[in-house]
């Protein structure tokens, strides 16, 4: 897959030695059982693989048998817009080490999607969506507003400039 390929482009094809090439495994879309044998093989202790790419819909049907990992790198990351998606949440239970979110859709003026996205990558960074609301969003989107005062605009800046 394309996946694979990316990693014995970028990794493996530079490495000198077998001790270092990163073993990946992709779990393409198919029958349940060749699915879940895929993830007990991944979390075996022989551990065959060191990278197993899944689609969200896969891991998500497979989070029982994946406790944890070291690192967590989402593709596509625009599709975890919502703090309280299934998604989200599969991705919030699992522990890990390490989290690198990918995407190439720009991410709109929406300070909660946002939150929603920097939860999952640094969880708790940011606070509850509550806090990041009171201290972030409120005062952003005041300082937009025309007849807002240079007081409420410097502090919509210096927010802005904070989350920069």
């Amino acid at each position: 897959g394309n996946w694979e390929s990316e990693f014995e482009k970028w990794i493996n094809a530079r490495v000198t030695t077998m001790a270092e090439k990163v073993r990946v495994r992709a779990v393409v879309e198919g029958s349940k059982t060749a699915t879940e044998a895929a993830f007990e093989r991944f979390v075996s202790s022989s551990r065959p693989f060191d990278v197993l790419v899944v689609s969200y819909e896969t891991l998500k049907a497979n989070m029982t048998r994946l406790r944890a990992c070291d690192l967590l790198v989402a593709d596509e990351a625009q599709r975890l817009k919502g703090a309280k998606t299934q998604l989200n949440l599969a991705l919030a239970s699992l522990r890990c080490s390490r989290r690198v979110l990918l995407t190439g859709t720009p991410l709109q003026n929406d300070l909660d999607e946002f939150h929603a996205m920097a939860d999952v990558a640094n969880p708790g960074a940011l606070g509850s969506l509550e806090r990041f609301r009171a201290r972030f969003v409120s005062p952003v989107l005041a300082a937009r507003e025309p007849d807002a005062s240079s007081s409420a605009k410097a502090l919509g800046k210096q927010r802005q400039t904070e989350l920069a």
